[in-house]
């Protein structure tokens, strides 16, 4: 547990602005939502990304949204929708 929240925690899950606030980032009729709730002792927050993989390269956010699907999908075993 402790590699995958390191791992997590390295790609910014805990920090990432929701897509709403990158200029210009909007969403499509069609794709992949990803939506993130992340509750600590102190906090909980909420935040998502529509497709991110067709905004990785202008957004290092979405590039790292899609690096954490990966990397869970990798830890669990499963796969998530393309």
């Amino acid at each position: 547990w402790d590699n995958l929240f390191k791992s997590l925690v390295d790609l910014k899950l805990l920090t990432l602005s929701d897509m709403n606030e990158l200029p210009n980032y909007t969403m499509g009729d069609d794709g992949i939502d990803y939506v993130f709730e992340i509750a600590t002792k102190e906090k909980y927050r909420m935040y998502h990304y529509w497709t991110p993989s067709s905004y990785s390269e202008k957004y290092w956010q979405a590039k790292n949204v899609t690096q954490i699907a990966e990397v869970l999908q990798r830890e669990f075993a499963f796969d998530y929708t393309k």
